[in-house]
């Protein structure tokens, strides 16, 4: 596929999710003011619930685009003609294609399902892993508000360990993905030799190393995550709760 239309892609796509999202956002709006005008006191957990339960399947349509976009970014990315050096590693692939002459090779298919098959897969299993927890989140009946910790706690260990277990295997499959990609080049760069292809360096150049910056992000998000899960059973998740509740109910004036 050529950029191009990858490039019509990208826009439609696009124009869809910012449809959803703006629909999204009108409908939180209309349903806040709804709950507002019901009475003294509205914001309750139970009116709150009632309304998300409304507008579950556009957030779950609106929540499917937008990891759909991130997979489009992976699978069929746009070469926006950055003057420099060549960052993302499959515009690197279409670029030495080019050079080599889309050459049909055993070993270049094998190494594009891979990373196909790795995507896919991985998407795929990320979001089996999330469907108890996010069927768990949705149960209002889990959360009556009896004993806000207890309840904080109980969906921090549903929810965190899927999570964290599908932040690793995305991880992995950026390593494998890469692994892929470098394996690729160097198949390509032995076509150019063996075409003798001269000045192919324009193409060869190497992408911008981003495994130390993907590391320290990742080392950053997990212990986040460990934060997190400290101060969900130190008592802290409930007075960020009473903050929180307090903040929009009083100083910002939603109650």
């Amino acid at each position: 596929m050529d950029n191009k239309a990858a490039k019509t892609i990208h826009l439609v796509f696009g124009c869809i999710a910012s449809v959803l999202i703006i629909a999204l956002a009108i409908m939180l709006m209309i349903s806040c003011w709804e709950i507002y005008q019901s009475g003294d006191h509205p914001y309750t957990r139970a009116s709150v619930g009632e309304k998300l339960q409304e507008m579950f399947v556009l957030i779950v349509v609106t929540g499917g685009f937008i990891v759909a976009g991130f997979l489009l970014h992976l699978l069929l990315p746009v070469d926006k003609g950055k003057p420099r050096a060549i960052h993302n590693q499959r515009i690197l692939m279409q670029k030495m294609a080019k050079k080599a002459g889309h050459p049909v090779s055993p070993a270049i298919n094998r190494e594009k399902n891979l990373r196909l098959i790795l995507t896919i897969g991985t998407g795929l299993v990320y979001a089996g892993l999330m469907v108890f927890p996010a069927l768990y989140l949705l149960n209002k009946n889990n959360f009556s508000g009896i004993d806000p910790t207890a309840e904080i706690q109980a969906a921090a260990l549903i929810v965190l360990p899927p999570a964290l277990i599908g932040l690793v295997l995305c991880y992995v499959c950026a390593l494998l993905v890469s692994s892929s990609y470098k394996r690729q080049a160097a198949a390509y760069k032995q076509i150019l030799v063996a075409n003798r292809g001269q000045g192919s360096a324009a193409v060869t150049e190497k992408p911008e190393r981003k495994l130390p910056l993907n590391l320290i992000r990742f080392a950053g998000l997990a212990l986040a995550l460990v934060f997190i899960v400290v101060g969900i059973f130190n008592g802290s998740a409930e007075d960020v709760l009473t903050k929180a509740i307090k903040i929009c109910t009083e100083c910002i004036g939603l109650g």
